[in-house]
């Protein structure tokens, strides 16, 4: 079976495997036609306390260039 992944879950799968306080710069790693995706995927994902239970969580910076995983 070849089931092609989600975007939404390509998005939790990075976001999982980013190191605490790694700083994740989106223009350097999200293609610009899926930044408005990206950012709200993201969003959604904070939304519902993702990697709360895990002692992490997903902050992003004031203009929602950057994201940063940090202890909680």
């Amino acid at each position: 079976m070849n089931e092609e992944i989600s975007f939404e879950n390509k998005v939790g799968l990075m976001l999982v495997n980013l190191t605490v306080d790694e700083v994740f710069i989106l223009c350097e790693n999200v293609k610009k036609e899926n930044m408005e995706k990206f950012i709200s995927v993201v969003k959604s994902y904070i939304d519902k306390n993702f990697g709360n239970s895990n002692g992490w969580e997903i902050i992003f910076s004031n203009d929602y260039s950057k994201l940063k995983k940090q202890h909680i």
